[in-house]
């Protein structure tokens, strides 16, 4: 009976792959493609571990957790980029990113910059 249940729900995460896909390649805007490029690694993690039931090897979990670990960092990454325009800095490559303070290098800097 559980064969049977896992591999249902294996054909509907499948399913739902080309679904996420899909609006991964043709989403309307940006922020749509990121949701569905977080919701394919989100249904590809469930996928690894309904195969880690099926066929009895916990080392599908082991890359379940990575991948898990890889799309919370991906998703941060870009949600960051489509904020600012870079992940780190402003997202000028050319103007490297500017150090916080005033520059006195002081513990009590409260990072305020007063050559502005």
């Amino acid at each position: 009976m559980l064969q049977t249940v896992l591999w249902i729900s294996l054909v509907g995460l499948v399913v739902s792959v080309g679904f996420a896909a899909y609006r991964t390649l043709r989403g309307p805007s940006i922020a749509d493609r990121i949701a569905a490029l977080d919701t394919l690694g989100t249904v590809l993690i469930q996928i690894l571990i309904v195969a880690a039931i099926l066929l009895n090897d916990p080392q599908y979990l082991t890359y379940a957790v990575v991948l898990a670990a890889i799309n919370y960092v991906s998703t941060v990454a870009l949600g960051k980029y489509i904020q600012r325009g870079g992940v780190i800095g402003h997202g000028d490559p050319d103007q490297p990113a500017r150090a916080a303070g005033n520059g006195s290098g002081s513990a009590g800097d409260t990072g305020a910059c007063t050559d502005a």
